[in-house]
């Protein structure tokens, strides 16, 4: 009792040394994306596609689109090859696209051209949704709130650097004319230079991801799956073979001698590094019951004659201990293999009957083949089941998923993989699919948002925007990023540990609601006169940070506990299903978002309506949107997803009495 209590109160430290390279690649996504919006109005207006500010948001919705649209087309293909491939030669391709799609925007002479070259970023990088598993590979439960939280601050940061970047570098022969005044290159591409300075640093962390980041995909690439199959061939059959591969490490816990004549289907939890290393300890103290072949990943097979059919997974093991624990293995299986057919030609001795040969073991598959299920065998197979049994079955961590069928065939097939979709298809978890959904949802009304607010700070404050310059719009992206900072070093962590995530959700709804109404306040301050005073400004900055912070608080609010209730919605089996298909539907709400603001945005600012249809019209409708994920969570939202799904404690009595004995 106490030692579950220890086990539950204790906080796993940070994994820094891991979590620094996904963290920089982050950075470099949040400079490169926050930087864009902070001159795309003027870079419509220098390529000629329209003289009227009012009409920007047209064009430049199609921009944003362009990007999503590439990135909702890709993100899928990018999340398959980094399970093939590792996550971090994915990581540094997709760094790499970064790097050409920025160099093209900053030399693109036309329209088409600056869409085709977001395009680009959209279709080659793939890292935010590569970082994310990797995130989440690196941590478990207790420190997984936190590390996620980082996302949100390292965005925060990177708002910062990306506005600062792009506002005060962008056409830097006007805003910079005592050393670029003469430049001929930044006369004919004005917003190269912010572009190039990002490319530069999207190098740097591309290097830096090389050196320090460690590569999680082998750690994480397998787990047990066991079937007991009934089988009408010889009498007393065991195989030991058919691995079946999945995604997470090997648990042995669930490789139990079993002869139940009802088939089952076990799913075996992860427990991380420190269980990994336990079980090769137990292979390396039990090589005599377990086969090797050459390979890296090695299946443990074997036949030994009893009732059932055991089919059990793989056995992922470091480069660096392959061929020790090889010969380790190799050595105690011949000495069986030896034993078993000195006791082979003992009976057959005894009985008179003449002895055959013995099949020889070959080193390169070391496989036993059937053995008679002596009084010898018999204890074999005890302390073998002893030895796992008295390892891992007090803290078992698998689950039974489903059956396989009863019928009388006569196969002995492994799992396939139709049926363990079948047992894992998150389309049909309602709880899964609330919390993708609201993630598209809140996703959509925010990317509205960050595309509307530039547009419309760009706008003459006679028109009801702000008078805003590329550099001053550069600034409201600093003080978002200081908040942001802010607010995830003090608010996010006490009021999710007070109120729980689903609270923190519904309450982070509420303030963005308040918040997309107080923007178009703004306009009543604004200081666009030349005239105005000191004061006036100093007043009209401060409600602008007031503004940001509020809408920021709202935003934190919102993101870091939903990330957080997608993975709590999941078990570890479709964890990645869930965040993979979270991150389909938030690029292709994002696809919809930028146009629909953009244009909603130009109506409101050319309509030539009253209230409500004038600039406040956008607003309302983001504040309206907003509803909708809040009444959700309030009422639909179950309080169980303020914890990890618990697939320990659950069955336990119930599997503990599955546990069979040899008697």
């Amino acid at each position: 009792m106490e030692s579950s209590e220890i086990n539950k109160n204790h906080i796993t430290p940070m994994p820094w040394k891991k979590l620094i390279g996904a963290y920089v690649l982050l950075l470099c996504e949040a400079i490169s994306t926050s930087s864009f919006f902070t001159y795309i109005s003027p870079f419509i207006i220098f390529l000629g596609v329209t003289d009227k500010k009012e009409m920007v948001g047209y064009y430049a919705g199609f921009i944003a689109s362009s990007f999503s649209a590439a990135q909702f087309l890709s993100s899928f293909f990018w999340g398959k090859m980094s399970d093939k491939l590792g996550r971090k030669p994915i990581l540094i391709f997709g760094s790499i696209g970064s790097v050409v799609s920025l160099l093209c925007i900053g030399t693109s002479k036309s329209l088409v051209m600056l869409i085709l070259s977001r395009s680009i970023n959209g279709l080659l990088n793939g890292n935010i949704g590569v970082v994310k598993t990797y995130i989440g590979e690196c941590t478990d439960k207790t420190n997984q709130i936190e590390a996620f939280g980082w996302v949100g601050l390292t965005w925060g940061l990177g708002s910062i650097l990306g506005p600062s970047i792009g506002g005060l570098l962008a056409d830097p022969v006007n805003n910079m004319s005592s050393v670029f005044g003469n430049s001929k290159l930044f006369t004919i591409f004005p917003f190269f230079l912010p572009n190039f300075v990002i490319a530069v640093l999207t190098l740097i962390g591309c290097v830096f991801t090389q050196l320090y980041m460690k590569e999680t995909l082998g750690m994480k690439k397998s787990k047990t799956m066991v079937a007991l199959n009934k089988m009408k061939t010889s009498p007393s059959t065991v195989h030991f073979s058919d691995k079946v591969e999945t995604f997470e490490p090997i648990n042995l816990s669930a490789g139990r001698f079993e002869t139940s004549e009802e088939p089952k289907l076990y799913y075996v939890a992860d427990n991380g590094d420190n269980e990994n290393r336990d079980i090769k300890s137990i292979l390396r103290n039990s090589a005599n019951e377990i086969n090797i072949s050459n390979s890296s990943e090695y299946s443990i097979e074997n036949s030994i004659e009893t009732n059932s059919i055991l089919t059990v997974g793989t056995v992922v093991l470091d480069e660096n201990e392959t061929e020790q624990m090889k010969n380790n293995l190799l050595n105690g299986v011949e000495k069986q293999h030896q034993k078993q057919q000195q006791q082979q030609q003992q009976q057959q001795q005894q009985q008179g009957i003449e002895k055959e040969d013995a099949s020889n073991l070959k080193p390169s598959m070391s496989i036993f083949e059937d053995m008679a299920l002596t009084d010898n065998n018999t204890h074999f197979l005890k302390r073998s089941y002893s030895k796992l049994k008295l390892k891992f079955f007090k803290s078992k961590n698998y689950k039974v998923l489903g059956k396989d069928s009863n019928d009388d065939d006569d196969t002995n097939e492994p799992i396939t993989k139709g049926e363990l979709e079948e047992s894992t298809n998150i389309f049909k978890d309602k709880s899964i699919m609330k919390t993708v959904l609201i993630y598209a949802a809140v996703g959509f009304i925010f990317t509205m948002l960050d595309e509307v607010f530039p547009l419309w700070a760009f706008t003459e404050a006679s028109n009801g925007g702000l008078s805003m310059t590329s550099g001053t719009v550069g600034v409201c992206g600093i003080i978002g990023g200081v908040s942001v900072i802010c607010i995830q070093l003090f608010i996010i962590k006490p009021v999710t540990k007070k109120f729980g995530i689903v609270q923190a959700f519904v309450y982070g709804c509420s303030i963005a609601i308040f918040s997309f109404i107080s923007y178009p306040l703004l306009n009543f301050v604004t200081p666009y006169e030349l005239s105005s005073s000191v004061g006036q400004h100093l007043f009209f900055w401060l409600c602008v940070t007031i503004v940001i912070f509020i809408r920021n608080i709202g935003a934190q609010l919102i993101f870091t506990p939903i990330m957080t209730l997608i993975n709590n919605s999941a078990k570890i089996a479709v964890r990645g299903s869930a965040n993979g298909l979270g991150q389909s539907l938030v690029a292709a709400t994002r696809t919809i978002a930028p146009t629909l603001g953009g244009t909603i945005l130009s109506w409101s600012l050319t309509n030539r309506l009253y209230f409500p249809f004038n600039f406040f019209f956008v607003f309302i409708l983001m504040s309206t949107l907003t509803i909708i994920p809040l009444i959700t969570a309030k009422f639909f939202f179950p309080l169980s997803l303020n914890a990890p799904i618990d697939e320990n404690d659950n069955n336990s009595e119930s599997e503990e009495n599955q546990i069979p004995t040899f008697e």
